[in-house]
């Protein structure tokens, strides 16, 4: 199957009859997923620690009653974590059982030849373990391990591979104090040049942010049925962790889809009630980031995180429980970064709600908002995607030239259509006198 081809369908299954999907094949040799970056954040809780001296859990102050004036063995101060918690009201048990398996896991993670410190947030070259908030169901802290961006080679995952047995067993020797659940999430970051080095860029706090277009584009089509199908058993609460697009097939909760409708009618002034209504409005890439900075953090592909990436928040660490639980993570890590690079060149996207629908299209400078709310025909959606070329076409050049005709009229794949009009942009480019270059 070509690529380019399959850029016209919506939907990045994950398998074919039990094996990898084959279109997830040619991926593999697609540049942008040559070029893709990745990391990985792990969470586990921690109930206890096996500290001589360490009283039971109890409240804060039982626990200060127990030492009086701060009279704690050296060994248990050792392992006061307090500087690494942003909340002062943590008691001070928490900090010392999290202060102890953040060090442990350090020590884990070094072994392999990697750099780790006990941080809040990892740097550009070193992994980071520290404490992630605390669990509302359990009462006990939450430790997480956090990787630097990692190539996609073979050799890193590898290591990686290698790391996620040793934390598996690591957890399952320690499993009277460290338990993994639905709750305690697998979060994967992906980047790729174009989602982040586009033409458009977003400059805050000195990370940049790619093209907020790309961004919206990477939550459509992943395999949320196969997703399912994984996670349900390890009992994940997708609606309030990683809540799925179509979360209403799964269970009542509204998905994502319809809460992005939903903020685009709003934005466009339409109210919800009434049928037939229709709207179209042309958006600058400002407007448009402000719409994508709405959208909900905890959903199942965060296009906002506080990263310059994608981050796919579907998983639970509670995989590591089964004995094909790390290579089920690998495999989900390369899909992710497939599906992050299959995103990234759409010139149309299309968003169905319950009984709306939303496309959204490239045009010069900006983003064509077409919203509809009327009942329609999901089937034609292959056509609507066929109406623009999809892939190869850089959208640099679609966009530069401000003047030119919308080309949904073609079906023909976009090299052919690109290689059809090339007079006209050649035309038009001599018009601008040479101010914009079309790549070749």
């Amino acid at each position: 199957m070509e690529f380019r081809k399959f850029l016209l369908k919506e939907h990045l299954p994950i398998l074919a009859q039990g094996k990898p999907h084959p279109i997830r094949k040619v991926l593999e040799s697609h540049p942008l997923v040559k070029k893709s970056k990745f990391g990985i954040e792990i969470e586990f809780k921690a109930f206890s620690a096996p500290l001589k001296g360490l009283p039971p859990k109890e409240t804060d102050q039982e626990f200060k009653d127990y030492f009086p004036e701060r009279d704690l063995p050296k060994e248990l101060w050792d392992y006061d974590s307090e500087e690494l918690w942003q909340d002062s009201t943590i008691p001070l048990y928490d900090r010392i059982i999290s202060g102890y398996w953040i060090d442990k896991t350090i020590f884990l993670i070094n072994e392999l030849g990697f750099k780790a410190f006990a941080d809040k947030n990892n740097g550009n070259e070193t992994w980071a373990v520290g404490p992630d908030g605390k669990d509302s169901s359990d009462d006990v802290p939450i430790i997480e391990i956090r990787t630097p961006p990692l190539d996609n080679n073979p050799e890193t995952f590898e290591k990686i591979k290698e790391f996620l047995y040793k934390l598996q067993k690591f957890l399952k020797e320690n499993n009277k104090f460290l338990k993994v659940a639905g709750n305690t999430g697998l979060h994967i970051h992906v980047s790729n040049p174009k989602t982040i080095d586009r033409p458009f860029q977003y400059d805050v706090a000195g990370i940049k942010y790619g093209d907020p277009f790309t961004r919206l584009a990477a939550i459509i089509g992943v395999d949320e049925n196969q997703i399912w199908n994984d996670m349900a058993i390890h009992d994940r609460d997708f609606e309030k962790f990683a809540t799925m697009n179509k979360q209403q097939d799964f269970s009542g909760h509204r998905g994502i889809y319809q809460q992005i409708i939903t903020i685009i009618r709003q934005y466009l002034g339409i109210q919800s009630t009434g049928r037939n209504q229709k709207a179209t409005k042309i958006i600058n890439l400002n407007e448009l980031y402000k719409i994508v900075s709405s959208f909900e953090r905890n959903a199942g592909v965060n296009v906002k995180s506080e990263h310059p990436t994608i981050e796919y928040r579907y998983l639970s660490s509670a995989l590591l429980t089964k004995n094909d639980g790390p290579d089920k993570i690998i495999d989900y890590i390369q899909y992710f970064i497939q599906h992050a690079a299959s995103q990234s060149n759409k010139n149309r996207i299309i968003i169905n709600g319950d009984w709306e629908r939303v496309v959204l299209t490239r045009v010069f400078n900006g983003v064509q908002i077409d919203y509809q709310q009327s009942e329609y025909n999901s089937k034609t959606d292959k056509e609507e995607y066929k109406r623009i070329p999809q892939p190869a076409v850089p959208n640099e050049d679609l966009t530069k030239i401000k003047n030119r005709t919308d080309p949904r009229p073609i079906d023909a794949p976009a090299k052919d259509w690109y290689d059809q009009h090339r007079i006209a942009f050649s035309n038009r480019v001599k018009q601008l006198k040479g101010k914009y270059q079309l790549k070749t």
